[in-house]
């Protein structure tokens, strides 16, 4: 089953840490690992004086200044120059604090963080904070003296165990994130029974951990245990009173019930994210995404009668993607291409009933005795049709949408017989409403993509190739042929010509090559060529010809 989360781009390289963690960690990573005597920030040198300045500054006044600018840079969101200015510290608290373990691990902890929550790197914030969690064990002392020292070794272990387990969750080590969570909550209550954390961001910090251990159980194939804590974090965010805050834990508890199989409820637990989102952000986001995943899982259940309304959700997430996101967002190009395969499987049912009902009618009579007789080399050409594209009758890729071999077939067939039925372009046997709103949307889209993406990109590679597919269906060969010739290209680039996507291109090209009026155009333009090429040729001749008489 697929999930149910719709994918978008959050801060650069770190979409999936956002879907892992919230605000909460974020802010009790800061308070775990900020430097107790760090001033304001400060401006970075910009003269030569300034940068002298700086070079002869002690190594505790540099280190308090690139905490400061550190700070000042993540303030700004200018990720990589905060990253270089912690790594700096690191090594500064490691020349000045070399015997003292909690001043390296707050730096080694804050680090790590930054990786995690800026840029997104799992391997190396699971290797700072691995170092940091080392340096803290041996503090763990129960027989502390100092209460405001313990203090701080719980508050930096509890950043550090947060991390960790985000960044094994993002890695895929989903036993060691279980570990770190459930030694994060362990912390957490220490550090409350000893005061060193409010009420108010010990509920954040349970939820935090509570949310994430459902993705870890749900990852795991525990359900029970992943709806079990998302009920935990729906008791504690009403008991809060944020009951806005709910919608990503009915998506979440959506997304396990999807994947038991459990359709019916997991529409019911988007159903309700969806109307929390309505009635406190329909604009934002977060309202898109929701609908999104409402008009996913609608579109995949069996009955014929949740199309109706997985359409309804597709349509009110692209409006709310475009006004929120923007028309070139990935967000929004992803649902949009969503929403073209469910008009492309519901265009598919159409003509799958047209065809049940009308194809033996609507085909010639003497279509069989005309192949045998006039033109054998179309028996070729249909059996790699049929070969081709009859085992893509799944709808999973762009390839499969050429499945409209009915069509295909008694388009080739007309060709040759004495009198074959005349089909207009806009027949809806041939070319139905969904097919052919699916092919207006992606040529719509196709110059956003190459903007967005690139021109040399999967993503136009298979907008280029569904407008194709469908312009074959439509019986437009001549534009499929040009169409697919350019996914082919880029596909080549792309993949290489030995891989699959690249080799079934290639089939369908070579089918359409074999057409008549395909192959018509190809000499028509070869022609053009030559003569363009004669003449440049005879025109540089005749240059060549003056200056020889002219010297």
């Amino acid at each position: 089953m697929s999930d149910v989360h719709a994918n978008t781009r959050t801060r650069a390289g770190s979409s999936e840490r956002a879907a892992q963690s919230g605000e909460s960690v974020e802010s009790l990573s800061r308070g775990a690992t900020a430097s107790p005597c760090s001033p304001g920030p400060l401006r970075p040198p910009q003269t030569r004086d300034a940068q002298e300045e700086f070079i002869m500054m002690a190594p505790e006044e540099k280190l308090k200044y690139l905490d400061s600018r550190a700070q000042a840079h993540e303030d700004n969101q200018e990720w990589d120059a905060c990253i270089q200015d912690l790594v700096r510290c690191v090594a500064l608290c490691r020349l000045l604090s070399a015997d003292d373990r909690l001043k390296l691990a707050q730096a080694h902890a804050r680090l790590a963080t930054a990786y995690f929550q800026l840029k997104g790197w799992g391997l190396q914030a699971k290797e700072h904070s691995a170092l940091a969690r080392e340096l803290l064990l041996p503090l763990c002392s129960p027989t502390s003296s100092c209460r405001d020292d313990e203090l701080q070794v719980l508050v930096c272990l509890l950043s550090v165990h947060l991390t960790h387990g985000g960044a094994s969750l993002q890695t895929d080590n989903l036993e060691e994130a279980e570990c770190s969570f459930l030694e994060a909550e362990r912390v957490l209550g220490e550090l409350h029974q000893l005061g060193g954390i409010n009420q108010e961001e010990k509920m954040k910090t349970e939820l935090e951990i509570s949310t994430c251990l459902s993705r870890v159980y749900r990852r795991l194939s525990r359900p029970e245990e992943a709806l079990s804590r998302c009920e935990k974090s729906l008791q504690w965010l009403k008991d809060c009173g944020k009951p806005e805050k709910t919608c990503c834990v009915y998506r979440d508890m959506a997304a396990i019930e999807q994947d038991e199989g459990h359709l019916d409820q997991a529409i019911e637990h988007l159903t309700k994210a969806h109307a929390i989102a309505m009635s406190h952000c329909p604009e934002e986001l977060e309202g898109a995404q929701i609908s999104h995943s409402l008009a996913l899982i609608l579109s995949s259940a069996a009955e014929p009668h949740h199309n109706d309304s997985a359409g309804c959700y597709f349509e009110e997430s692209l409006s709310a993607y475009a006004n929120s996101a923007g028309p070139e967002d990935p967000a929004f190009l992803a649902a949009q291409d969503d929403f073209c395969r469910f008009l492309l499987r519901s265009g598919q049912q159409e003509v799958t009933h047209t065809h049940t009902h009308t194809h033996k009618q609507t085909l010639p009579e003497n279509a069989t005795s005309v192949i045998s007789s006039k033109e054998r080399y179309i028996n070729h050409i249909l059996a790699n049709v049929f070969t081709l594209f009859i085992p893509c009758c799944s709808m999973e890729t762009p390839s499969e949408f050429v499945t409209v071999t009915g069509d295909l077939f008694h388009l080739l067939i007309g060709m040759y017989c004495s009198s074959p039925p005349r089909r207009e372009r806009g027949d809806s046997s041939i070319f139905n409403v969904p097919f052919q709103r699916c092919v207006e949307i992606q040529k719509a889209s196709l110059a956003k993509k190459r903007t967005t993406f690139g021109d040399l990109s999967a993503e136009v590679a298979d907008t280029l190739l569904l407008i194709g597919s469908v312009e074959m269906s439509e019986g437009r060969l001549k534009p499929a042929h040009r169409t697919m010739s350019k996914c082919l290209e880029i596909q080549s680039l792309l993949y290489g010509p030995q891989h699959k996507k690249t080799k079934a291109t290639q089939k369908a090209v070579d089918i359409l090559a074999r057409i008549p009026e395909v192959v018509e155009r190809q000499r028509r333009q070869s022609r053009r060529e030559t003569k363009r090429h004669t003449l440049t040729v005879q025109s540089c001749s005749g240059n060549d010809d003056n200056s020889t008489s002219d010297s």
